[in-house]
């Protein structure tokens, strides 16, 4: 079977869920909802305002800085966002796929495709990077989350999105953030905690059977709170389009992070 992830019905997807509008996703007037769309720039937007710090108020956390990564990047969106407030910007994903098709918006700053009406009908969808961020900021390699080259250094903030829960070793990937974010530096975790055996197996899994009170949430407190403070934690919904009378209607969890030592 062909990985969702490589696959033109993955990719095309991604490409509606990083960079579609309300117009582009929903074909019926009644039932548009923009706080649903553009999700990843959203995660950023939405992250980054908790961490400005407050007028006439002074604070060790700040989203600046001059390095950021993006791990699980897809096609690119939050990369992109991310070159809004930093210098240099890697984004890394498993999938060969999603990471040619970041370049190729990358290089030209848009990409065409053709997305899910009904059966075989398709329409025409153009994804575009936003011309005001700074492209060339960005880098996108293909890669593991789990087994990152240490070559690639430290950084003033990793975001991880819609990642862990599709990690087949998400406790290691928590355990290596201490050695790839920075002193003072955030991380930023973004997931709807669905865990799957297709992805990780149940022994790796953050939520503990038969114990309800260590839900995900607190299975991320327990692995990062002895080397990370945790800044703040909200609710963020989104959409994915699958044709027009079909969506994945889904509310991520982000958690906020500022390594101590």
């Amino acid at each position: 079977m062909e990985d969702y992830y490589e696959s033109d019905k993955g990719i095309t997807e991604y490409l509606l869920f990083h960079y579609g509008n309300a117009g582009d996703i929903f074909d019926f007037d009644a039932f548009h909802f923009p706080e649903f769309t553009k999700y990843p720039t959203r995660c950023i937007e939405h992250c980054y305002a908790e961490l400005k710090q407050p007028e006439g108020t002074t604070s060790a956390v700040s989203p600046t800085g001059k390095r950021a990564l993006d791990l699980g990047c897809a096609v690119g969106a939050s990369t992109f966002e991310l070159c809004r407030y930093h210098d240099e910007v890697i984004g890394i994903d498993y999938s060969h796929g999603f990471i040619k098709t970041a370049n190729a918006l990358k290089e030209s700053g848009h990409v065409r495709c053709s997305i899910a009406v009904e059966g075989n009908q398709k329409k025409n969808f153009l994804a575009k990077v936003d011309e005001s961020i700074d492209k060339s900021k960005a880098q996108f390699l293909q890669g593991d989350a789990c087994q990152l080259d240490t070559s690639i250094g430290q950084f003033d903030t990793i975001f991880a999105g819609n990642l862990i829960d599709r990690l087949p070793k998400p406790k290691h990937f928590l355990q290596s953030l201490t050695q790839f974010c920075k002193k003072g530096g955030i991380v930023i975790i973004t997931s709807p905690y669905t865990w799957l055996e297709e992805y990780s197996p149940e022994s790796e899994w953050i939520c503990k059977e038969g114990n309800p009170h260590v839900d995900t949430f607190t299975g991320l407190r327990q692995e990062l709170e002895p080397h990370f403070e945790l800044i703040e934690n909200k609710n963020l919904p989104f959409v994915l389009r699958e044709h027009r009378r079909k969506f994945q209607l889904t509310f991520a969890h982000a958690t906020i992070w500022r390594k101590l030592k």
